[in-house]
């Protein structure tokens, strides 16, 4: 008897099973405040400099004007192939452009007050006219300048034809089909400059790629004459590769400089050994109805010590603001049953309190602690 069915049949029956399991598993969405990566406590004004680039149009737009064509492509389908560059003059511009409304958007988190680009670059032309850029800042109330620029840029496209072959007969070609394939890379770095104490805060380079891929550009019919599959306009610009590498950039910036909000998932204890009353008390959890099922779960372990009644309860406690109930709770746990699970709460519950309270810090805080190991900068 063949057994390769039996144990294929085993495999889906357990894996139906985990996946039954893992869809009736109750979980608590928490959203919590964490501090930024660096210190930003005391500044709440932020100046937004324009991203700088340092690629002219002969760096790569002139250096293809047309798309090149790559390859053993026939002659006569040069002219229909024919397509200028999606890379152009403006490219750099626009793309520097996009970024600094990215940043702009990364940091703007109610938290700060921040300054436009605009605006930014206007106070830097005045205080260049003063003779002093840092003193036009301090004067308008700026406490940080965010500076950027575009450190690294490159794009590669090309058309290549691949060869269709005949069902019949393997080896003979009947037709053709037609490529564009792009690829990009950019690099963006930045710096958060301390306008009274003259240092750099912070500073990081973000570096994203995607490509190549390839879309269909024409084809051949049974005459081998081209047909377009898409027109020139339908193309992707090389300005929007590189805007959407740049949206990636966002959440990055975001998790450096800002304090910010995240979402936090704490799975509730199953209800093993089984308690029939406590049934309803995860209904109430999964219909949001926190407090009457805190307290059917605080009652149940207060009567029977049942672990997961209290490391629910703990959860609960949190959730519904309860910070130093939520501690005990878990703690007491952990101490009467020896449960690893209960002390792992307790740990990481305190570390998403230790966190907020960081956060509410560098939000309230009128005091600058710039790092001692910034780096001296003349502006």
């Amino acid at each position: 008897m063949n057994r390769k069915p039996r144990i294929a049949v085993v495999l889906l029956l357990a894996l139906a099973i985990l996946l039954s399991a893992a869809a009736c598993s109750t979980s608590i969405a928490l959203r919590t405040l964490v501090p930024a990566e660096v210190n930003v406590s005391g500044y709440k004004t932020i100046a937004v400099q324009s991203t700088a680039y340092n690629y002219s149009p002969s760096d790569l737009w002139w250096r293809y004007f047309f798309i090149p064509i790559r390859g053993n492509v026939e002659e006569r389908y040069i002219n229909d192939l024919t397509k200028f560059s999606l890379f152009d003059a403006s490219t750099s511009r626009n793309v520097a452009k996009y970024a600094s409304e990215n940043l702009v958007k990364a940091i703007d988190k109610g938290y700060f007050d921040i300054k436009s680009p605009n605006l930014t670059d206007s106070l830097i032309t005045v205080g260049k006219s003063l003779g002093t850029v840092r003193q036009t800042f301090m004067d308008n109330g700026v406490d940080a300048l965010l500076t950027s620029n575009i450190s690294y840029m490159n794009y590669d496209e090309f058309i290549e034809s691949e060869p269709v072959y005949s069902k019949e007969t393997p080896n003979t070609v009947v037709g053709y089909r037609f490529y564009l394939n792009q690829s990009a890379t950019i690099s963006l770095t930045y710096s958060v400059i301390d306008v009274e104490n003259n240092v750099i805060i912070g500073n990081d380079t973000l570096t994203r790629s995607c490509g190549p891929f390839r879309t269909l550009i024409g084809h051949t019919n049974d005459a081998k004459e081209f047909v377009s599959d898409r027109n020139y306009f339908e193309l992707r610009h090389a300005s929007d590769i590189f805007d959407d590498l740049i949206d990636g950039f966002v959440d990055d910036i975001t998790r450096k400089l800002t304090p910010h909000y995240v979402t936090s998932y704490f799975g509730l204890m199953d209800n093993k050994p089984k308690v029939k009353s406590l049934e309803i008390a995860y209904d109430y959890v999964k219909s949001e109805n926190y407090r009457t099922a805190l307290d059917l779960f605080v009652a149940e372990y207060n009567r029977s010590g049942h672990v997961a009644a209290g490391y629910n309860a703990a959860i609960l406690y949190y959730t519904l603001g309860q910070y130093e109930e939520a501690f005990s709770m878990a703690k007491d746990v952990y101490e009467k049953s020896g449960n690893s699970q209960a002390l792992d709460l307790y740990y990481r519950l305190k570390d998403v309190r230790e966190k907020q309270e960081a956060a509410r810090d560098q939000m309230n805080s009128t005091t600058k602690n710039p790092s001692s190991s910034g780096e001296l900068i003349g502006f």
